[in-house]
């Protein structure tokens, strides 16, 4: 086990180092949009409807969302399964399933915010607490859908999970997990549009075939 520690041990320096240059960047993004001159609640909310506060929010959800939390939950999840173990094995796989849903029922937990209109809640706020009730309106009425999207995304973590860490273990390498997790975070939006799409399609589909199927009942009644 030490040798396979020390085997790994400069792609886990590596990959922790990215993680904290990033890391310092956000905290720095953070401490710099809560300046003194714009503490005032009304002007927080004017300056964040600015393109500047936009762009530096989208750079800084691109580096967080695609780039550190992947990295970080492959080092928590996928990591110690990839030392342990030098190749595929009953046992590989029986850790892969395992670490596969606890990864999958942390994220049910992650608030989701997907269908939530945050340009309207800003436009129908004033200050800071009525953007927070705006935002806990949109939550609130989009709770079904957020709740089917939840379930949904268990299930895709599960299977990112499992495809992560099988490649991993098998060309026993961080970096090789790390980069699908990436790649699948940059898809997810792709993906996760078109899963919904289709799961509303299917709903859609059901609602009609049940309305047809009533009013075909109502006539042989008749």
């Amino acid at each position: 086990m030490k040798e396979r520690l020390i085997q790994f041990l400069p792609s886990l320096v590596i990959l922790v180092g990215i993680v904290v240059t990033i890391s310092l960047y956000l905290a720095y993004f953070l401490k710099w949009s809560d300046r003194k001159d714009i503490a005032d609640d009304a002007v927080w909310i004017a300056w964040v409807k600015t393109k500047k506060i936009r762009l530096m929010s989208l750079l800084a959800g691109i580096l967080n969302l695609n780039i550190r939390t992947p990295i970080m939950e492959e080092l928590i999840f996928r990591a110690p399964l990839i030392v342990v173990f030098s190749k595929l094995s009953g046992y590989a796989y029986l850790g892969l399933g395992l670490f596969g849903i606890l990864f999958a029922v942390t994220h049910y937990f992650i608030p989701d915010l997907y269908f939530c209109d945050f340009d309207n809640a800003l436009k129908r706020s004033k200050d800071l607490k009525g953007f927070g009730r705006e935002l806990d309106q949109e939550i609130k009425n989009n709770r079904k859908i957020i709740r089917r999207i939840r379930i949904l995304k268990v299930v895709l973590t599960f299977v990112l999970g499992v495809i992560s860490g099988y490649f991993g273990i098998k060309y026993q390498s961080i970096y090789v997990s790390a980069g699908i997790h990436i790649g699948w975070n940059l898809l997810l939006p792709i993906i996760a549009g078109i899963l919904t799409y289709l799961m509303f399609n299917f709903y859609w589909w059901i609602g009609c075939y049940k309305k047809q199927k009533a009013c075909q009942n109502k006539e042989l009644a008749k």
